[in-house]
């Protein structure tokens, strides 16, 4: 598959900042800092805040525009049936922090190298605050991919390391980010996630979302993507960037 693509949707459709800033009572997300303040997150407790439960606990709002978001958008890229990470993994990186703790390859934290990652920034993205990725397995060429609010960035996460850089933006950037398979070559994997200890099989981690209905007004509707290409560290234009 291709290493990245950043991809713009309609964040008025899909109002995940909105609705997460609702949810914590920060009108400002960027300025989480200045209600929580944390040390140096390593990835034994990246994902284990008073915070992160804070967000774990967002009402179904979310997971509806979740879910509308996968019909609309990531089925139209991947395929028509799915399957999906149930739960989204909800991350920040606060200033003179990091989002993750170390740069990795989710295959080597018993994730399949078949599942393909979605990241959406919830706040601007710079770089510091920005997903490096190396450009091709074992490179370690790191480079930043730069996202605005209403763009999600896809890539291959399972087989390429990313991770982080401290922040230096004097700013907070707070995400989302799922994995999704195609339902043809998704396998069952006992294994757990390293963190949050569930077994990568659906009912637990993973979600089916099988082919849409397309009959008395029930048709899919995706968004048409453009498909103008260009790196994802350079300024912003429409449609689809590698």
């Amino acid at each position: 598959m291709l290493s990245r693509l950043i991809v713009r949707y309609d964040h008025e459709r899909y109002p995940f900042g909105p609705i997460v800033a609702e949810h914590l009572g920060i009108p400002d997300l960027s300025m989480l800092h200045e209600t929580y303040s944390y040390s140096l997150f390593t990835r034994t407790h990246d994902q284990n805040t008073d915070l992160h439960r804070k967000l774990y606990s967002i009402g179904e709002r979310f997971f509806q525009t979740y879910r509308l978001f996968l019909h609309e958008q990531v089925r139209h890229m991947v395929g028509d049936d799915i399957v999906f990470q149930k739960i989204p993994n909800f991350r920040f990186q606060l200033p003179s922090n990091v989002g993750v703790g170390a740069f990795h390859r989710d295959r080597d934290n018993n994730h399949s190298p078949n599942e393909i990652n979605f990241w959406v920034p919830l706040t601007p993205v710079t770089r510091t605050t920005a997903v490096w990725l190396e450009s091709a397995e074992g490179r370690r060429d790191y480079s930043p991919c730069l996202l605005q609010y209403g763009e999600m960035l896809v890539f291959d996460g399972a087989n390429l390391e990313h991770g982080n850089k401290l922040n230096q933006s004097g700013r907070t950037r707070v995400s989302f980010d799922f994995r999704v398979v195609p339902a043809g070559i998704y396998e069952d994997n006992v294994a757990e996630t390293v963190v949050m200890k569930q077994r990568l099989v659906v009912g637990e981690y993973f979600e089916h979302l099988g082919p849409a209905i397309t009959h008395h007004g029930m048709n899919r509707n995706p968004r048409t993507l453009q498909t103008t290409a260009r790196s994802t560290e350079e300024g912003l234009e429409d449609g689809i960037r590698r």
